[in-house]
């Protein structure tokens, strides 16, 4: 069955969002591995604590990534665990 042009275009829409908010985290990382090579020029005896942040943040981005994956396998309750539990910061709720 061929599908809709309402389809199509959702379809055309869900990818430009994927592709925009793929952009979004690449400059972020970007931004961030900039930020640390500064800090890390400037900051020589914070070095640490600057590795440290890094690594907490790239942990976090990849349990971000893992639970896009999940909610592609349409699992959505473990999606949203691996979500909450990759969010930075206090919940603003």
């Amino acid at each position: 069955m061929a599908a809709t042009k309402t389809e199509n275009k959702h379809a055309v829409l869900e990818y430009r969002n994927a592709v925009f908010l793929a952009r979004g985290v690449v400059a972020g990382v970007v931004l961030t591995l900039c930020l640390v090579f500064l800090l890390l020029h400037f900051l020589k005896e914070e070095r640490k604590s600057v590795l440290n942040t890094l690594t907490f943040f790239f942990a976090f981005l990849v349990l971000q990534f893992v639970s896009g994956l999940i909610y592609a396998l349409q699992f959505v309750f473990a999606a949203t665990v691996f979500h909450e539990a990759g969010l930075i910061g206090p919940a603003s709720r």
